[in-house]
């Protein structure tokens, strides 16, 4: 879960570095609005880390989840290299899009930890009651074969 976070930063540091004589009147032909960047950003931080950390996975299964980025933003590579280039032009615009976007894979991050302590506690719990049922099943077992022990003494 780190390295989502390094990879974050990591794509932030490259994205937000500015050729010498950038045009700063340079505007998109389909230009998106801060939160829509902040979305695409979002979604592309976590495509691009599950095919990091997931890479054999994804391809077995044949998701291809750049496509479904593209589809569930209605924006294709060049929409998203223009908007960043456009956004990185101005270093207090791209950097709070950048801490938001931080924030938001922060926060997700923590949702998902929570969710799997949550799971693995369920899970301990659980192990812990089939222990207990085993030492009750054992206890009976042990009474049995006293009884049984005891019984082929007296005969």
């Amino acid at each position: 879960m780190k390295q989502l976070v390094l990879l974050n930063v990591f794509f932030c540091m490259l994205l937000s570095c500015k050729k010498e004589g950038a045009n700063t009147a340079f505007e998109p032909y389909c230009k998106l609005s801060e939160k829509e960047m902040i979305d695409v950003m979002v979604d592309l931080s976590i495509v691009k880390s599950t095919k990091t950390l997931a890479r054999k996975d994804l391809k077995n299964s044949g998701i291809k989840p750049y496509d479904y980025l593209f589809k569930k933003h209605g924006v294709d590579t060049i929409t998203i290299r223009e908007n960043l280039q456009y956004y990185n032009l101005d270093l207090e615009k791209s950097q709070k899009l950048y801490d938001t976007v931080s924030k938001i894979i922060t926060g997700r991050l923590e949702k998902v930890e929570a969710i799997l302590d949550s799971i693995e506690a369920k899970k301990e719990e659980t192990d812990n009651e089939k222990t207990l049922d085993t030492l009750q099943v054992d206890e009976k077992k042990q009474k049995q074969i006293k009884k049984d022990t005891i019984a082929d003494k007296h005969e």
